[in-house]
């Protein structure tokens, strides 16, 4: 699974829409949810997507945690991850993007933090 994570995190680092912000894998940690925390990433798995003879389409989760009172850059830069999905929507390893909805949030931190998200599935044959 974090091969297809680090194909996600890689293939949005080419937009460079990942610049100025940490990005982490599969959890928050207390060092990102501090309120003086530098705006972060998360990229996970949900769990979700399906598989047969053809190939797998896990569902991947993007979620950004911007500084605290700041409810506008982690929305922006959710919305720009969205719109580059769906202009470049293929990898050598991943066959397409396919976005489950649109942005979700601000969802907000218990120390003020805006979260806001986007699910994804990534169609692939070999991740």
């Amino acid at each position: 699974m974090l091969n297809l994570l680090n194909t996600v995190k890689g293939h949005l680092d080419q937009g460079g829409l990942f610049d100025g912000w940490s990005v982490v894998f599969y959890r928050w940690y207390d060092d990102d949810t501090a309120a003086d925390a530098p705006p972060t990433v998360l990229i996970r798995p949900d769990g979700g997507g399906t598989a047969d003879q053809y190939g797998q389409r896990p569902d991947v989760v993007i979620a950004a945690m911007g500084a605290v009172n700041d409810p506008v850059t982690p929305g922006d830069l959710m919305q720009a991850v969205k719109l580059y999905l769906l202009e470049h929507f293929s990898t050598d390893q991943i066959i397409n993007f396919e976005i489950l909805g649109d942005v979700a949030g601000p969802m907000m931190s218990a120390n003020g933090r805006p979260v806001y998200q986007l699910n994804v599935r990534c169609w692939t044959e070999n991740l």
